[in-house]
């Protein structure tokens, strides 16, 4: 067991305790000690507070003890590793000045303390929500996630040459939702996804490095299926189609500098509200 030192209040004292994956037998609180028996499950965080009007006290770690009005499970809400999975704009195309969405996000947490909390951005270029089912499950867990945020759809969404032939087909890129969020659930507490943003198809139609098409109307279908599937799961959503103008975007399809720290903006009070950051 890894105790904090706690602080002193007019009105008691509090005291932060951190229980690892063991059996742990016996629960120390100062000045007061509190034993008891427990099953060996995991804890993150526990948040004890004497001199208040403590009505329940029962039911083992992991229930939410009623303190008067007010119930504590603050400290346990919050993940200490978020995995992002993405393509190329979550990777950080093209922000030349910070890196992308992601690594702004990860700046903005690793400046605070003591709530600091770790972020992995494991986004690659090109990437589909076929790319991500191969990979996410074992690269989340080697990292010991408990957040998983997803911003995918775009490239899925995506054509060469003709409308026929998209990467990923509309059927398939909703199962591939459905068992991403299915597989998540089972690796990590958390889990939530960003869609995607909007284009300028003057730009995109084909775009200027190959022959695939995006467009307005595809990425908002994507986006819609997305969504469905997340509320079909209660998974959180957050979209950001809409919110760039052409000025925002480098080449058309990925944000430049100003492009990324919008999306930053919006996924810092997405994930604000959720308790993840």
């Amino acid at each position: 067991m890894r105790a904090l030192p706690y602080r002193s209040f007019s009105d008691g004292f509090v005291m932060v305790v951190r229980l690892w994956p063991a059996r742990i037998t016996r629960l120390i609180s100062t000045p007061t000690m509190l034993t008891r028996d427990i099953k060996p499950v995991k804890v993150s965080y526990i948040l004890a507070e004497k001199a208040l009007n403590v009505s329940h006290f029962v039911g083992g770690l992991g229930r939410c003890w009623n303190l008067g009005s007010r119930s504590i499970m603050r400290e346990m809400k919050k993940p200490e590793s978020i995995c992002v999975f993405g393509d190329s704009t979550a990777w950080g195309a093209w922000d030349f000045e910070k890196g992308g969405w992601v690594s702004r996000l990860w700046m903005d947490v690793g400046m605070r303390d003591p709530d600091y909390v770790e972020i992995y951005n494991l986004s690659i270029s090109g990437g589909t929500t076929e790319t991500i089912l191969s990979r996410f499950a074992s690269e989340a867990r080697i990292r010991k996630a408990d957040a998983l945020l997803f911003q995918t759809g775009g490239n899925d969404s995506s054509y060469e040459n003709s409308p026929e032939n998209y990467l990923v087909p509309l059927e398939q890129f909703e199962k591939n939702i459905e068992d991403i969020i299915s597989r998540a659930k089972g690796i990590a507490e958390r889990t939530a996804f960003i869609g995607f943003k909007n284009c300028d198809e003057s730009r995109t139609t084909p775009v200027s490095w190959c022959n695939f098409f995006y467009t307005n109307e595809n990425i908002q279908r994507y986006n819609l299926v997305m969504k469905t599937v997340c509320e079909r799961n209660d998974v959180p959503f957050l979209d950001v189609y809409g919110i760039l103008e052409p000025s925002d975007l480098m080449d058309g399809l990925h944000p430049n500098e100003s492009g990324h720290q919008k999306i930053f903006l919006e996924a810092k009070s997405f994930l604000t509200k959720l308790g993840w950051i």
